[in-house]
């Protein structure tokens, strides 16, 4: 690559690393909200299940497998998910610039 083309990948990179932290930001402020209405959902169900005569050691699987919660489940884990991998991004973008750099140090330097 030439330097002209370093300065140019390394400006879309930060430009990416940027946009990505602005998504990671947006479900940081999703997954709370998620993983609230699943327990609310799921100690609702409970407290349904052991009045209508549920013993206490079976409620926790029984209400699991109700179609409200698995859903808030299913939801609230995919944010967890989607968090972890945008984390993995940025982690890459962040690699990735710093090889850019040490190219663009190497031309500077005339090593190249």
């Amino acid at each position: 690559m030439t330097l002209e083309e370093l300065y140019t990948r390394r400006k879309e990179l930060i430009k990416l690393l940027n946009d990505t932290i602005d998504y990671r930001k947006k479900l940081s402020r999703l997954l709370p909200k998620a993983e609230r209405e699943y327990r609310m959902e799921l100690t609702k169900q409970q407290v349904l299940a052991h009045n209508d005569g549920m013993a206490y050691t079976a409620l926790y699987n029984h209400c699991r497998g109700i179609e409200s919660v698995a859903n808030l489940r299913f939801e609230r884990d995919t944010h967890k998910y989607m968090m972890d991998t945008v984390q993995e991004k940025i982690y890459s973008i962040k690699l990735e610039l710093r090889v850019i750099e040490s190219d663009i140090e190497s031309y500077r330097k005339g090593n190249v």
